[in-house]
């Protein structure tokens, strides 16, 4: 819209320039006037021909200056318009930019069981260990490149890399990625300081329980393997979805995509070992090392990698194609 509007003003005001250029063009001009034969002999035709040239340019001088003045006052006018008219349809393009508001799902206060129950995976995924988590609050879906750009925008945060094989970015609908960790973070503060709440990313716990519930459910959905009716992974398009494209494979509380489309940060320090040490109520994650805890597989992942309790880690300034934002509210 914003170019269309530029293209229309720039193109009225090259015509408004055209006509007043024509107009100085034409004004340095005489007009022709015809000189009618003189009916008697012995007249002048000079001297009737100079009166003629010497009328028409006293009446032109007296038309010139009024002509160019209200030919100027014109185009100024114009131009100024337009102008004006451009800076409102800016300002209303960036209000009606605003991006849709997060929409959250409540989870409540409890216990649940948190590590890998089927003895499927890898080490760090056991113990099993009983976790309390105070109630919270955590997006429905995952953050859109819409609500990341619009920050990006109104920060001057730099925008995540344009990949040449990445088809999806900058769709509105479509999940944001190749963020790292602290663009993440920094995303979470702009938010809790633009609507006065605690936003964060989710703590590993929060996470898990969102995903599976209370009753220890392998994917999202439960137990059955996934099909390109629940998530969409490695079997699937190989690219991509817009958010909340798979109603079928949502969480016991109606979360979408915790299962494949992109992996998604957590607030947590990675350790191996940590599920021996975790404390019983609201784990944060070990005090000390460098990467960070990612969870959920992504649309290039096999099944095993999309389990809810599978879990990987990287550095924080790392970024990826297929690494995105979930978030967290208490």
């Amino acid at each position: 819209m914003k170019k269309m509007v530029k293209f229309k003003m720039k193109k009225i005001s090259i015509i408004v320039i055209i006509l007043f250029l024509s107009s100085l063009y034409t004004s340095s001009y005489p007009s022709v006037t015809k000189i009618d034969q003189p009916g008697k002999t012995g007249v002048n035709k000079k001297e009737v021909k100079d009166k003629v040239i010497e009328k028409e340019r006293v009446k032109k001088k007296k038309k010139k200056f009024p002509v160019l003045l209200v030919i100027t006052i014109a185009a100024l006018t114009t131009s100024l318009v337009f102008l004006l008219k451009g800076k409102k349809n800016q300002a209303e393009d960036s209000a009606n930019t605003e991006p849709p508001d997060i929409e959250w799902v409540d989870i409540p206060a409890g216990e649940f069981q948190m590590g890998d129950n089927f003895n499927l995976g890898r080490p760090d995924e056991r113990p099993v260990h009983t976790v309390y988590l105070d109630a919270y609050k955590i997006s429905k879906y995952e953050v859109t490149w819409a609500q990341y750009l619009y920050f990006c925008e109104k920060t001057g945060r730099i925008k995540p890399d344009k990949l040449e094989s990445d088809t999806t970015w900058g769709k509105s609908n479509y999940p944001v990625s190749n963020v790292n960790w602290y663009d993440a973070v920094a995303f979470c503060e702009w938010l809790s300081m633009r609507t006065g709440n605690n936003i964060h990313l989710p703590t590993e716990a929060q996470w898990e329980k969102a995903a599976r519930g209370t009753d220890q459910r392998k994917y999202p959905w439960g137990n059955s393997e996934p099909t390109c009716e629940h998530t969409n992974f490695s079997q699937c398009t190989y690219s991509k979805s817009p958010v909340g494209s798979y109603p079928a494979g949502v969480s016991p509380y109606g979360i979408h995509d915790m299962a494949g489309n992109v992996l998604e940060w957590c607030l947590d320090r990675y350790s191996s070992d940590y599920y021996s040490n975790s404390p019983l109520n609201n784990p944060q994650g070990p005090d000390s090392g460098h990467s960070h805890v990612y969870r959920g597989g992504c649309y290039g992942n096999v099944a095993f990698n999309i389990r809810t309790t599978f879990r990987l880690h990287v550095a924080p300034e790392a970024s990826s194609h297929n690494l995105g934002i979930r978030l967290a509210m208490d």
